[in-house]
């Protein structure tokens, strides 16, 4: 056993030092053909001193083997096997073993994306794994206890959901892609353009895979946490949010070819691990790697700033003297980006307010910012599509007072402003899915319309929500109300239970059920109307894009984009714009 515990504990700095060779051996390379040999061994080499990290500590996890105090803290024998391997990521010290894991996978699959392309890339790439590596070290996740005891404390109630088994693999595959663009900075300058390509694939992974995380965690926290909401503004949501609305500017940009697209998803990404697990801010997550050690968190700061500061200054070193860029005129695709920027601003604003003021953000704020930023979004959108409003304003107006009215009746709502909001939502947005089903086809068709779908859907299940009661009626198997009916099992099991109908969720918390002066029951219960709407809309947009894995760009455009140089997309000398400069054609958001 003491040759055991010799061993695990040397498997991640091992694997750190050969991560560090790594780096080394691409800033500063030797002969190119030792290189080419080397790099891919080294590579491998740590990564199987990960792999084998993990499958020990997955193997202790699943035998309940407490001489380990993760395993003691995070799982018990009580805890179903499918549940002792996702405690993996329960908690901080295998969230990193986790995140470790797939950066080195990631890696793998960078060396044979393109074999050829070692070099300071991959080089900034091998650093962000050595710093991880070290976080691993750090928080010790084989630490032993003195005295075993005979079983663990089990895992989080909150954490026993399906979605959480998905939520943050899906969030850590996105920040191992984010790392990958932060590497892009490090790309020669002759193959600055040809970049772009690889930045915009990258992209679109992050985006991809982050939206996917957000989505399942908002599922878990409606279905687990036992409040009835899906996005509460806690600041382990909103560092997942900030870089995927950063993701999903860059999406509606033509030119991708700057620096900033590379640096800053990947340093808000980390910024937000150093809020979440340093525990500077009080977060009401279920999750358990809330509380943080100051250590870690000075090493993610003093990193990132330190490798950002790095290529920010060589930036400005290699930058010419006078920049002959010319700045075409602002479109409304570029105002869109801008807005979505300033939206996820403010919300970092919000988020790291607390610090500053020594007092929590109210709601509020978050709710105004997203109220203004939903009318300023439509209100671009209509703008965009004046040509098509000149032609089809009244029945396009007369279409969403409607649906804005039928909203109103269904809900047994008269908040007018959010009323207005809806309003003010549908009627741009149905001009413009109309014009970009005319000009693009069924597939941005079909992620807008879940656009639209989520702005009404968490409009009317959040504004338009309610508080009653019902009176129910008891039989021998459950109770009933307003064409509802629960059974004994789930009151006398479940703390909450959710009622979907295809109108509305009731949310009803089981200790809220009581007796009634006149017999039966009286059911307290939350209505959220057309939440359904949101989900909808979630998994509409979270809809793969097609082009998410290919190596090149789809060269055609629609009429109003602009089809990139065919040079660019092989990656040649082709014709290119200094490299801060931005295309100003508008293109369809991927």
């Amino acid at each position: 056993m003491k040759g055991l515990a010799v061993l695990e504990n040397l498997l991640l700095p091992a694997a750190a030092g050969l991560c560090l060779v790594s780096a080394l051996l691409s800033f500063f390379p030797g002969k190119q053909k030792r290189r080419a040999g080397a790099l891919p061994f080294l590579w491998c080499a740590a990564a199987l001193l990960v792999m084998a990290a993990t499958a020990l500590m997955i193997y202790y996890l699943i035998t309940v083997n407490c001489e380990y105090s993760y395993v003691y803290s995070h799982t018990s024998r009580d805890t179903l096997p499918a549940y002792r391997i996702t405690a993996l990521w329960s908690g901080q010290e295998g969230s990193f073993l986790l995140w470790g894991l797939i950066m080195f996978i990631t890696g793998i699959v960078l060396l044979g994306d393109n074999a050829k392309g070692f070099g300071r890339s991959f080089g900034i790439f091998s650093a962000v794994c050595f710093v991880l590596l070290l976080l691993c070290i750090i928080s010790q996740p084989f630490a032993r206890l003195s005295t075993p005891p005979a079983d663990g404390l089990g895992l989080n109630p909150a954490l026993l959901d399906p979605y959480m088994t998905i939520h943050p693999p899906l969030v850590f595959i996105a920040y191992s892609a984010m790392a990958v663009l932060f590497s892009l900075v490090g790309g020669p300058r002759e193959d600055r353009v040809a970049a772009a390509t690889k930045t915009r694939r990258w992209v679109r992974i992050s985006w991809f895979f982050l939206g996917v995380g957000i989505l399942s965690g908002s599922v878990w926290a409606y279905r687990a946490l036992g409040w009835g909401g899906y996005w509460a503004w806690d600041p382990i949501e909103n560092a997942a949010l900030v870089p995927w609305l950063i993701l999903t500017g860059y999406l509606h940009r033509s030119d991708l070819s700057g620096r900033n697209v590379c640096i800053l998803p990947f340093l808000l990404a980390s910024v937000g691990v150093f809020l979440t697990r340093s525990g500077i801010l009080s977060s009401m997550s279920a999750h358990a790697y809330a509380e943080g050690d100051m250590l870690i968190s000075a090493i993610i700061s003093c990193a990132v700033l330190g490798i950002a500061g790095f290529l920010v200054a060589s930036k400005i070193k290699k930058a010419r003297k006078k920049d002959t860029c010319k700045r075409a005129k602002i479109n409304i695709n570029r105002i869109l980006t801008y807005t979505t920027n300033a939206y996820a601003a403010l919300i970092f604003l919000g988020t790291v307010a607390p610090v500053l003021l020594q007092a929590p953000t109210p709601t509020a704020y978050y709710t105004a910012i997203s109220a203004v930023y939903a009318l300023v979004y439509a209100g671009l959108l209509l703008a965009q599509d004046f040509k098509i409003l000149k032609k089809l304003n009244i029945p396009m107006i007369l279409l969403s007072t409607a649906l804005t009215s039928g909203i109103a009746v269904l809900t047994r709502t008269t908040k007018y402003f959010w009323l207005f909001v809806v309003w003010a939502a549908l009627m741009p947005l149905s001009l413009w899915l109309a014009d970009r089903f005319r000009q693009s086809g069924p597939r941005y068709y079909l992620r807008h319309l879940g656009v639209l779908f989520m702005i009404v859907g968490a409009v009317a299940s959040s504004a338009f929500s309610g508080y009653y009661y019902a009176a129910a009626e008891i039989d021998g198997e459950g109770i009933s109300f307003e064409g509802v009916r629960i059974s004994k099992t789930e009151l006398a099991e479940k703390e909450m239970i959710i009622v979907t109908q295809p109108h509305r969720d009731l949310i009803i918390q089981t200790s809220r059920v009581l007796p009634s002066p006149t017999g039966g029951v009286i059911v307290h219960y939350t209505e959220k109307p057309l939440i359904l709407l949101f989900w909808v809309g979630c998994a509409l947009v979270a809809v793969p894009p097609c082009r998410i894995f290919s190596r090149k760009r789809k060269q055609s455009r629609d009429s109003r984009g602009s089809a990139p140089h065919p040079a660019f997309l092989n990656g040649d000398s082709a014709p290119k714009p200094p490299p801060d400069c931005e295309d100003t054609a508008p293109v369809p958001p991927a």
